[in-house]
């Protein structure tokens, strides 16, 4: 028949529900969806064929639909995908969109499922919004940081602040600028005292959530305009721009010193934890950017080794 034709030859994937939500009919396109063949799908409650609509809001809307005539229209770009194909690969870029409508005949009522493959689209639109970005960045920006999954690659996994080679870039950057406008900058170097004995103690779940804790207190410290970065375990850095002396900055690392003495709420667990801190000043100390953080990582170290807990300099060594 003419309409068995069109039915097959239509892009759109057709599945008939009866009454009690099983399949019916499907057309070659939803097969091609589902990578299923029809005796696979033919008799079989939709939910058990398709675990996306035995979930309660799209067994609700099918209901609705046979219940009331309700015509919905779901999108892709919120629902992802209803039918999904067996190829793994496949199922991470599908997009779909779905039209539920109900159908009678001679008393009965059927539900009519249309289901379009969008994915090309949503990929299209995707890819565009995100060059349409790119293009709007400053070039050293987009240079350095590349494509948007680049751009994680600069954030430490845990903590969400910069990670070390972030740091480095932003640390050129700010040297750069301080010339520009006769400032100072500063390194600060930081690492907690016992950390390990916290790992030990409570475990690294609760270690995690204490670094967590600690980059949000070292950002509530500082500027916008500086930068916290963690370089891995419990050592973090931090620059400080636009400085005058450098006893602003050991203003501020006292500030931070103190920040982190505050007991830790963690889950539960109320510890408290110091932290042994040094500085370095560019350009008097170095106008190397790696020299400035090997001079403030020393100056930690003599802190470290000496009263723990405490504020260093080194240009006081």
């Amino acid at each position: 028949m003419l309409a068995e034709q069109v039915l097959e030859r239509i892009d759109t994937g057709i599945l008939l529900l009866d009454s009690s939500l099983r399949i019916v009919k499907c057309n070659q396109a939803l097969k091609n969806l589902a990578d299923k063949a029809c005796e696979e799908l033919c008799g079989k409650p939709v939910g058990e064929v398709f675990p996306r609509f035995a979930e309660v809001r799209y067994q609700h809307i099918l209901r609705e639909c046979l219940e009331r005539g309700q015509v919905r229209f779901c999108s892709g770009m919120i629902h992802s995908a209803f039918v999904l194909p067996e190829d793994p690969l496949r199922q991470f870029r599908c997009r779909q969109n779905l039209q539920v409508k109900r159908l009678e005949d001679c008393g009965q009522y059927y539900v009519l499922l249309q289901i379009t493959d969008i994915s090309d689209h949503f990929e299209r639109v995707f890819h565009l919004k995100h060059l349409i970005r790119d293009l709007g960045a400053d070039y050293e920006q987009a240079r350095t940081s590349g494509e948007s999954m680049r751009k994680q690659a600069y954030y430490d996994h845990l903590t969400g602040v910069y990670n070390r080679a972030m740091f480095m870039i932003q640390l050129r950057h700010d040297m750069k600028q301080a010339d520009r406008n006769q400032k100072l900058v500063s390194v600060l170097f930081l690492d907690l005292d016992a950390f390990k004995a916290v790992n030990d103690t409570y475990g690294h779940a609760i270690g995690d959530l204490l670094l967590q804790q600690v980059a949000g207190r070292l950002k509530a410290c500082v500027r916008s305009s500086d930068t916290v970065a963690r370089f891995g375990g419990d050592e973090f850095a931090i620059i400080l721009t636009n400085i005058t002396e450098a006893e602003n900055v050991r203003e501020v690392a006292e500030k931070i010193r103190l920040s982190l003495l505050a007991p830790y709420d963690l889950h539960g667990n109320s510890l408290t934890i110091s932290a042994s801190i040094g500085f370095s000043m560019y350009p008097a100390d170095s106008q190397d950017p790696q020299a400035l953080i090997d001079l403030a990582d020393r100056a930690m170290y003599r802190v470290k080794f000496s009263c723990k807990n405490n504020v260093a300099c080194y240009c006081d060594l």
